[in-house]
């Protein structure tokens, strides 16, 4: 639930903020945040692509950043099952 939390905290500051939300942009801040071995280019989920989402999304630990128009728009957390 922690995860959860987290996740939409960060949605919410980068929304707020105006700070440049584009993939790439996100991408070299992830790296300098939590280095490159940790973040990286996945491919999403048709579920997502079904609802008009990017086809590539950013993968930052365990948490996959998704993206509409190369924009940030939301993100999918990885939680353990119950």
């Amino acid at each position: 639930m922690e995860q959860a939390i987290a996740a939409c905290e960060i949605e919410r500051i980068l929304k707020e903020s105006g700070v440049d939300t584009a993939l790439e942009s996100i991408q070299c801040l992830a790296f300098a945040k939590v280095g490159k071995n940790r973040v990286h280019v996945a491919k999403v989920l048709e579920v997502h692509i079904d609802r008009g989402l990017d086809h590539e999304g950013l993968k930052v630990k365990e948490i996959l950043l998704l993206f509409k128009g190369g924009l940030s728009h939301g993100s999918k957390a990885n939680l353990p099952k119950p």
